[in-house]
């Protein structure tokens, strides 16, 4: 005999507008010019505008304050904020090679994403690779590990690296000549980069079945190379960098505003509405529902950036004020509790959105960390101590380098229980070396420099 069973479950199905609105969240002020650019030329009933998007003819549209916290600044600081200098990042310097290049949109989706992913210094770290592998998110068609080929292709060379020894390599890939010089030097920065950084010339020696003065030849092969393809485009000035929120003080306190610079100025056209409702557009009432949700996702965005921007400011009132020890810790559960919104979108609206301060221009993942306690009770974030390791590491003897123990007890002197192992991971972090490669005379030390 059968039985018919009937279950019950919900599910939460994202409509095509909050889609819309939570890919647009997460984009950076540059993914977001090119996403508009693209709704620009795929749909008639948009267009560049004078003024804000939230004033288009639609009034049934939700409406949003868009300068919520800005206005006059009225008691300043004595602190403005410097106009933004002409300068490429390499993020703009990557996404543009990509718009050029004869791929596929798959293929390109798949470059942007591991784009997105990369430090300062152009490198994939390990974690977040590792991370995307196991996370889900739908592979390119040719896969991940080709996205990341077609990375590494780009300029410059030993962009995409997920370690010095393959940034190096790279580029040493990339030499035309192929002589015995070339061939050692990509063994050793493959299999023997730890007897480089002990300077074991004899046991190099040995492992590569080299002459001492073919050894020689190679190191300076390795000096003329460059452990930080993402250096050179740091020192355009961060500036560079079009930051999306700005700090400003108005009667005593730190404040935030949106930076009207990255505020799109994208509207309908405004004889849509007419058009439509006269019958004299037929066919385009998909696009005018489309060009809506835009618009209102445009501005729902800059409104959760700028919601999330000051709770930010209102925690880290002491950093504006007087620096990085002074951080407070910050986790986005907390920030996500006091907004009522969901973690995830407190994530999408810091992911790749910068704000600027008195102490430079930041990303707002920055202002985020984990506490440690101090011996008196008080809370100290992971950002505030790996300052004072800098700070430390900057006072200290060149000839007589602090070893990891010694900053540790230097911590704990300070009140400050922190563990040896813990000032490694954030020496690390910090892409310092250990004691032994901060002496002035190891080679090492000039190859990560």
């Amino acid at each position: 005999m059968l039985h018919l069973q009937l279950k019950t479950s919900t599910q939460l199905t994202l409509t095509p507008q909050m889609q819309m609105g939570l890919r647009l969240l997460q984009m950076s002020s540059q993914e977001l010019e090119l996403e508009l650019q693209k709704q620009l030329s795929e749909n008639p009933l948009l267009e560049l505008v004078e003024e804000s998007p939230g004033e288009s003819s639609i009034e049934e549209m939700e409406s949003v304050e868009w300068d919520e916290g800005s206005g006059s600044t009225g008691e300043e600081s004595g602190w403005t904020p410097e106009a933004t200098t002409e300068a490429t990042s390499l993020l703009d310097h990557l996404m543009a090679q990509v718009r050029l290049a004869y791929l596929t949109d798959e293929d390109k989706v798949g470059i942007l994403t591991l784009i997105s992913l990369l430090d300062e210094r152009g490198y994939l770290p390990e974690v977040e690779w590792n991370q995307l592998l196991l996370s889900g998110v739908e592979e390119p068609i040719n896969g991940w590990p080709n996205a990341l080929l077609q990375l590494q292709e780009l300029d410059p060379v030993g962009v995409g690296a997920r370690d010095l020894a393959e940034c190096l390599l790279l580029q040493l890939k990339k030499y035309e000549v192929e002589n015995n010089i070339v061939i050692l030097a990509r063994k050793l920065v493959q299999d023997h980069l730890d007897l480089l950084a002990k300077k074991d010339y004899d046991e190099i020696v040995k492992q590569l079945k080299c002459t001492k003065g073919e050894l020689s030849q190679v190191i300076e092969l390795i000096h003329q190379l460059k452990p930080d393809p993402g250096a050179g485009f740091r020192e355009q000035s961060v500036q560079g960098i079009v930051p999306d929120l700005i700090v400003f003080k108005q009667k005593g306190r730190w404040q935030v505003r949106l930076n009207s610079e990255v505020i799109p100025k994208v509207g309908i056209y405004s004889q849509s509405a007419s058009w439509i409702a006269q019958g004299g557009a037929s066919g385009l009432s998909t696009q005018f529902q489309e060009a809506k949700w835009l618009i209102k996702s445009l501005n729902q965005r800059f409104a959760t950036i700028l919601r999330v921007g000051q709770c930010i400011v209102e925690h880290q009132q002491a950093f504006f004020a007087q620096g990085r020890r002074l951080m407070r810790p910050l986790v986005t559960r907390l920030v996500a509790e006091e907004l009522s919104l969901h973690e995830s979108t407190v994530s999408r609206a810091m992911a790749h959105k910068y704000m600027q301060t008195p102490h430079g221009v930041f990303e707002l993942k920055f202002f985020f960390g984990r506490a440690l306690v101090n011996e008196v009770g008080e809370e100290a974030s992971a950002t505030a101590i790996k300052s004072c390791i800098q700070q430390l590491i900057k006072e200290e003897d060149p000839k007589k380098p602090l070893s990891d123990q010694v900053i540790t007890d230097c911590l704990n002197n300070q009140g400050i229980k922190v563990a040896r192992r813990t000032v490694t991971k954030y020496r690390e972090q910090l892409h310092i070396g250990s004691k032994h490669l901060r002496k002035p005379s190891d080679f090492f030390t000039e190859i990560l420099s």
